[in-house]
């Protein structure tokens, strides 16, 4: 299992924080701490996987994680939450999922983390990879650990980009959320599957 350890976003690397969540004056030990910078667009506001593109730094990678990555020097993709997928026919590709895996509330992280992540952008179009539906035709869950995607029109290219760039959404939290929640809202006190936690932070750094 990944070892956990803490994001903390504050104004100065400082090990003594205010935290922005309410908890004041606590000491981070530093070799367990990252300290990052600030976003382009504002003050840490934001840690929502679905508006990616509007998260603190750190939220996608460090927080929330991928299937797959990918090395653009050997031009290979390495499983990560994944542990191996394969297409066993021109449309049809099996996904299997690491066992060891938790999101860091304890809760395993399993298919149906990854078919509730895709089908998020099927019930909500305003979700920004819903047009992977003009392709994508169904999600079957085989068991725990298992997947196979169908798909009406099969997109190699992008369907490989897609692997290593969509971050996995856990299904026990966000389920229980309304659809503004989901697209706007702001998510703190993130629970993902990386090796930290966004723990605090202030306007100026992550």
């Amino acid at each position: 299992m990944k070892q956990k350890f803490t994001i903390v976003l504050c104004v100065c690397l400082s090990l003594l924080c205010i935290d922005a969540f309410g908890q004041k004056n606590i000491v981070y030990p530093r070799n367990e701490t990252v300290f990052m910078g600030g976003g382009m667009w504002g003050s840490p506001n934001n840690w929502n996987p679905v508006t990616h593109w509007l998260a603190t730094v750190g939220t996608p990678g460090l927080v929330y994680e991928y299937l797959f990555t990918y090395d653009p020097i050997t031009d290979k993709m390495k499983p990560w939450l994944a542990e191996s997928g394969k297409w066993l026919t021109k449309n049809t590709y099996k996904l299997t999922l690491r066992k060891d895996i938790q999101w860091t509330d304890g809760t395993p992280f399993t298919a149906d983390d990854v078919k509730f992540t895709y089908e998020l952008a099927q019930k909500y179009k305003e979700v920004d990879y819903s047009p992977i539906w003009n392709w994508l035709k169904k999600i079957r869950k085989v068991d725990k650990h298992t997947l196979k995607f169908t798909f009406s029109d099969p997109r190699y290219h992008e369907w490989e980009r897609e692997l290593y760039e969509r971050l996995m959404i856990p299904k026990h939290i966000f389920s229980e959320r309304s659809k503004e929640e989901i697209l706007t809202g702001a998510n703190k006190n993130p629970i993902g599957t990386g090796s930290y936690l966004a723990e605090t932070h202030d306007q100026d750094t992550t």
